[in-house]
């Protein structure tokens, strides 16, 4: 099963949308965490910087872990690179979020990145793109 069969038809324990899931429960905790982020990313701390770091790479091995459970989710692409990929985006498109606006839709916000992360997923079954 591709990554595109699995988002668009799979059921809902399905690898893909476990994935999403998974990304989704990321914005969800930043989110609820604004307060923290705006903090911890408004000083130069070396420590929360340091904790940022450990952070981020207990997420990646958990993506990492979500794509080795079903490697034809990203045929042809490292593992860590596809985890990679998508956190950074993720964690990108959050952190512009949240230092930016005062006021983020919770219900709007999760909602498009939701359907970014589907679309990014499936854009080869879509759009004719090939990974080669």
């Amino acid at each position: 099963m591709t990554l595109t069969d699995a988002l668009i038809t799979g059921p809902e324990h399905s690898p893909g949308l476990r994935l999403v899931a998974f990304l989704m429960r990321l914005t969800e905790h930043a989110l609820d965490h604004i307060h923290l982020h705006r903090t911890i990313y408004g000083a130069a701390d070396a420590p929360a910087s340091a904790l940022c770091k450990r952070s981020d790479e207990a997420i990646l091995e958990r993506l990492i872990g979500i794509l080795d459970d079903q490697p034809d989710l990203a045929p042809g692409v490292p593992t860590d690179t596809t985890a990679a990929l998508l956190f950074h985006a993720l964690d990108g498109a959050l952190h512009q979020k949240i230092m930016r606006d005062r006021q983020i839709d919770r219900d709007a916000f999760p909602a498009e990145l939701r359907h970014f992360i589907v679309k990014f997923m499936t854009i080869e079954g879509r759009c004719g793109v090939s990974r080669s």
